[in-house]
């Protein structure tokens, strides 16, 4: 249970002066940071003097038929407890229904934003091309920023004689550049039958990037592409 929680049904009886002196100076502490619960004793502000109007006996009090005046101040006073309770569903109501809300936006967020990401369009798409037979394909997409470019890897491994009886190789992705320096941009394991992503990076920015290569980790050339 919250602070807040503790404190929400105690605005009334505060507003009565029905609270004792103990849970009187709580109640007047937690105010002090908690404006719901100031709103909530603002709302209530003019209870006691309708209460206060509804207790004054009038001028002819004995001439008063006894049961018809308590009934009339019993239905006063149930009328303002009904009130009091009304205002308290009215909050109760809007604070669910703006976290409600929130909650509605944070999903819409949640589930929007990443697409507006992914739509993104790349600035080059590369599809390499075989050094050797080979069933596996690759398909780049190249993003220019501040720092260089980035890179998405497509690679896709079918199953393939190729790779039986052996463990799957590791590839290295190697960007040549204009002055003709090569770097090495990412690694990664084939998973033979499946299709993986990578994501990699250089500092070559994307006018300058001459040739792009897959290679095995021993060296050997699988794919390339000049750019």
């Amino acid at each position: 249970m919250t602070e807040h929680e503790e404190f929400e049904e105690w605005d009334g009886a505060y507003v009565l002066g029905a609270l004792s002196p103990e849970d009187r100076r709580r109640f007047e502490s937690h105010m002090e940071d908690c404006p719901r619960c100031r709103a909530a004793v603002a709302e209530l502000a003019g209870l006691p003097g309708l209460l206060g109007r509804a207790a004054a006996p009038p001028e002819d009090f004995e001439a008063m038929d006894p049961v018809e005046d308590r009934a009339d101040t019993t239905s006063l006073f149930e009328g303002t407890l009904r009130r009091v309770d009304a205002q308290r569903s009215r909050r109760r109501m809007a604070w669910t229904l703006t976290a409600a809300a929130a909650a509605v936006l944070l999903a819409i967020a949640i589930v929007l934003v990443p697409r507006i990401v992914a739509t993104d369009p790349p600035d080059a798409t590369v599809a390499l091309d075989p050094a050797v037979s080979t069933a596996m394909t690759a398909g780049l997409e190249l993003r220019s920023v501040a720092w260089g470019t980035k890179i998405r890897i497509d690679c896709d491994y079918p199953a393939s004689p190729e790779w039986q009886g052996q463990t799957p190789p590791a590839y290295v992705l190697e960007i040549t550049d204009s002055a003709g320096n090569t770097s090495q941009a990412a690694t990664w394991n084939a998973v033979v039958g499946k299709e993986v992503t990578v994501d990699a990076a250089t500092a070559v920015r994307l006018s300058d990037i001459v040739t792009i290569a897959v290679r095995t980790t021993g060296g050997t050339t699988v794919l390339e592409k000049d750019v």
